[in-house]
Formats: structure tokens, C-alpha cells, sequence
């Protein structure tokens, strides 16, 4: 295993820009990554032109 988990911002019609639903999902992310042993290294990355 890499250890790496990538989450990447999917609202490339928004550049990305965050709403409470964004917002929601990354701090769901966040909290499984941090609660997963294996997962050293997140990597956040954005859909589309702008991240």
C-alpha cells in the first residue's frame, strides 16, 4: 500500500469554489482519512482548469 489517499474537489462548473455541500463532503474526508491507519499522506486536488 502507498499510504497516499486523494481527494479531489469535484464542482469544475464552480471552479471549485466551495458550498456547505463541498464543504460537508471534505470534512468527511478528512475525518476518514484521519481515522484510517493506513492513510499517511492525503493529496487534495481540484477537477477541471481551476483548483
Amino acid at each position: 500500500m502507498n499510504h497516499v489517499r486523494i481527494v479531489t474537489l469535484n464542482r469544475p462548473d464552480a471552479l471549485n469554489a466551495f458550498n456547505q455541500d463541498l464543504f460537508d463532503a471534505l470534512c468527511v474526508e478528512f475525518l476518514t482519512a484521519k481515522d484510517d491507519d493506513d492513510v499517511k499522506v492525503l493529496v487534495l486536488t481540484g477537477a477541471g482548469r481551476a483548483f
